[in-house]
């Protein structure tokens, strides 16, 4: 009900502040905007910038997933702005934003160049731990714990967004 979105919207910088803690903020961020084209086209910017840098920090596929809501509607219909908003974070950062990825004949080898301490991640193995179906559902909060199982899915969520900028 778009009433009740209108009423809630306040909340939402309380909401983005408390998107990554698992207690139903990417959620209720997600529902408010999910197929509310008029939200949607008036999205504030900080949003996107927030946005970035919870990508490059943090890696949570949570915030690809809700960057998708914002770009799109059900039925692929485009918000241009939001569409726009995101290619410039590309644009303007792209190796920060995104994975290096080495493929290899039997695997994908996933490096988080803002973290060149971790391991690169094997996506088989990831694979192999988890079930291949995992990575099409919601991200759980076990997933979210998991950082090679987190850097999947959050390469798989980036790919998707992109497809989504593009249409």
């Amino acid at each position: 009900n778009i009433l009740f979105k209108k009423t809630v919207i306040s909340l939402v910088p309380l909401m983005r502040s408390h998107m990554l803690f698992g207690i139903g903020a990417y959620f209720a961020m997600r529902t408010i905007f999910e197929d509310s084209k008029e939200l949607l086209e008036n999205l504030p910017k900080e949003t996107f910038g927030q946005s970035a840098t919870l990508l490059t920090k943090d890696r949570a596929p949570r915030i690809i997933e809700f960057l998708t809501v914002v770009c799109r509607m059900t039925g692929d219909i485009p918000i241009p702005q939001n569409q726009n908003a995101l290619c410039k974070i590309f644009f303007d950062q792209p190796l920060k934003v995104s994975l290096r990825l080495e493929l290899k004949p039997d695997d994908i080898i996933l490096t988080d160049p803002n973290k060149p301490e971790q391991p690169p991640t094997s996506v088989s193995a990831v694979i192999a731990k988890n079930g291949e179906y995992t990575f099409t559902q919601f991200v759980t909060e076990a997933q979210q714990d998991d950082v090679d199982t987190k850097m999947v899915i959050f390469q798989i969520r980036l790919m998707e967004l992109i497809g989504c900028l593009a249409s």
